[in-house]
């Protein structure tokens, strides 16, 4: 159809695959130290940042916890803020595969502090250092996004629905009869519903419709 109406408007039309937008988790949790030490035109810069990472309810973005160890180790509020960017600006960009990172929880459990050795650039180094080697220990895990689709469609089709549905990796949740048509409901990774109005349309003489809607990540078969 898209290049159909180029071709009618003369307009140069760069058709592109759809794509996927993956995210990343991790699946364990673990816990990592990391002491920063480093010298930069003549000034020392130190931070010793310890942290705990693990998974959290599905469905949820990626949470940090300072708890109370700033106050218990007399950081001050500069430090505390640079230990939150550096875990905050990682949480873009996952270790695994570089997708945005969903369902971690992110816990500050040390904090090794100097205040002759101590600067913003350490602390917020060692707490990115320190959230992307959990994450690495963590059983990290590539999620794709799965979809509710509804299928209404006459009876006589069910049948080629639900193997048109199953084919595709989706787990079938309700059929339901209608007067005049049945409703089949079933959650589906985005990525196999690519060409499906298509595939749907054939199977069904052009007599079903369908819905979709994002539902949740999950674990996909990539991974």
């Amino acid at each position: 159809m898209l290049l159909g109406s180029a071709e009618r408007t003369g307009i140069d039309a760069n058709v592109a695959k759809p794509q996927v937008a993956f995210r990343e988790s991790v699946a364990g949790a673990v816990e990592h130290h990391v002491q920063f030490e480093r010298e930069i035109g003549g000034r020392p810069h130190h931070a010793g940042v310890g942290l705990r990472v693990a998974p959290r309810n599905q469905g949820g973005e990626c949470t940090y916890d300072p708890g109370t160890i700033p106050a218990a180790a007399g950081l001050p509020e500069e430090l505390c803020a640079a230990i939150a960017r550096g875990i905050e600006a990682a949480f873009s960009s996952g270790p695994g595969f570089g997708y945005p990172m969903v369902d971690v929880s992110v816990e500050l459990i040390h904090c090794d502090y100097d205040q002759e050795r101590a600067s913003q650039f350490a602390f917020e180094a060692a707490a990115a250092t320190g959230f992307v080697t959990c994450c690495r220990k963590a059983a990290p895990i590539l999620l794709e996004p799965v979809m509710s689709v509804d299928v209404t469609t006459p009876q006589e089709f069910v049948g080629e629905v639900l193997g048109s549905l199953q084919m595709r990796g989706g787990a079938i949740e309700t059929v339901e009869s209608g007067h005049a048509a049945e409703r089949v409901s079933a959650k589906v990774p985005l990525g196999a519903m690519f060409g499906y109005t298509t595939d749907l349309r054939s199977a069904t003489q052009g007599r079903a419709a369908y819905t979709m809607a994002f539902a949740h990540y999950a674990p996909s078969c990539k991974s």
